[in-house]
């Protein structure tokens, strides 16, 4: 058996997330939840395959903690997928932060299909 890969989704809307979460859980995914908060507990608990990470999370800024997980040696190299229902998404995309970017609201095919596009699928 094949271990599943891991997705962060970090959301303040817990009620999107949990739909992602459902979705993803089906396609064969492990799948954890933050609402930003604590993100590094997670990252060091359980080292995801790929984050996807709002832009806007209440007091909290998506872009900064892109800029943050790029930065680290850790980190650096699991794909970020940015959402975003403002324009402002592409600027994170531009800035070399994110590895793929998707503005809401998306389908969760969508959603799917750019996260098999960023990290190896097991058989």
């Amino acid at each position: 058996m094949t271990n599943k890969p891991t997705v962060l989704i970090v959301e303040d809307n817990l009620d999107l997330a949990e739909a992602t979460r459902h979705f993803l859980e089906i396609k064969r995914f492990k799948v954890l939840i933050s609402d930003g908060k604590n993100i590094q507990q997670l990252l060091e608990e359980h080292k995801p395959d790929i984050i996807i990470l709002d832009i806007f999370l209440g007091a909290l800024d998506g872009r900064e903690i892109c800029r943050e997980l790029k930065q680290n040696e850790q980190t650096k190299t699991i794909p970020v997928i940015m959402l975003s229902a403002h324009d402002k998404l592409s600027k994170a995309y531009d800035d070399n932060c994110a590895d793929g970017y998707i503005m809401k609201p998306f389908a969760l095919a969508e959603l799917l299909e750019e996260i098999q596009l960023l990290i190896k699928m097991p058989e």
